[in-house]
C-alpha cells in the first residue's frame, strides 16, 4: 500500500489530526493573508472528533471552514462534521454565490472565498457529483466581433 493510500484511509485522532488539520490550512488558504488559524474550542473538536474517513474528511471539512470563515479564526460553526462536504447547503451556496458574483471567473471567486483557486475546482467538482448545477467558467477570452 502506498503511504497516499495509507494516508486517506487510516483514521485520524487526537493531537495528529489538530497537525493534520493546521498543514490543511495552509495547505488550502492560497494567498489568503493573515492566514487563518484554528480557535482553541475548533482545535479541541478536531481533537476529539473520530476521523474515520481519515484525511480526506478532514481535509473536506478544512475546505468547508475556509469557504465559511470570513475572518482570521477558524471557529467550530465554520467546521463542518458531516461525512459529506457537497451536502452542506451554506458551504453550497456561499460558493455558488460567490461564483455568480463574478460571473464564473474561477480565479476572482476564489480569492474572494479566501482559498486556491485549486481547492475551489475541487469543491466544484464536488458539488457536481453531488448534481448540483455549477455555473460555467467565464472564457478568458472575450469573442471578437461583440460589444
Amino acid at each position: 500500500m502506498s503511504k497516499a493510500t495509507a494516508q486517506t484511509s487510516e483514521p485520524l485522532s487526537g493531537n495528529h489530526a489538530v497537525a493534520v488539520a493546521v498543514s490543511l490550512v495552509r495547505q488550502h488558504a492560497g494567498h489568503r493573508r493573515p492566514l487563518p488559524r484554528l480557535s482553541a474550542a475548533a482545535r479541541l473538536v478536531i481533537c476529539r472528533h473520530e476521523w474515520r474517513e481519515g484525511h480526506d474528511a478532514l481535509d473536506a471539512c478544512i475546505q468547508h471552514a475556509l469557504v465559511l470563515c470570513e475572518g482570521e479564526v477558524i471557529e467550530v460553526q465554520h467546521l463542518d462534521l458531516t461525512d459529506e462536504y457537497a451536502g452542506s447547503e451554506r458551504a453550497r451556496d456561499t460558493i455558488l454565490n460567490v461564483l455568480n458574483e463574478f460571473d464564473g471567473a474561477r480565479s476572482a471567486a476564489a480569492a474572494e472565498l479566501g482559498i486556491s483557486p485549486r481547492t475551489l475546482r475541487h469543491q466544484l467538482a464536488d458539488l457536481r457529483a453531488a448534481g448540483v448545477p455549477v455555473p460555467a467558467a467565464r472564457s478568458a477570452r472575450p469573442e471578437l466581433g461583440r460589444d
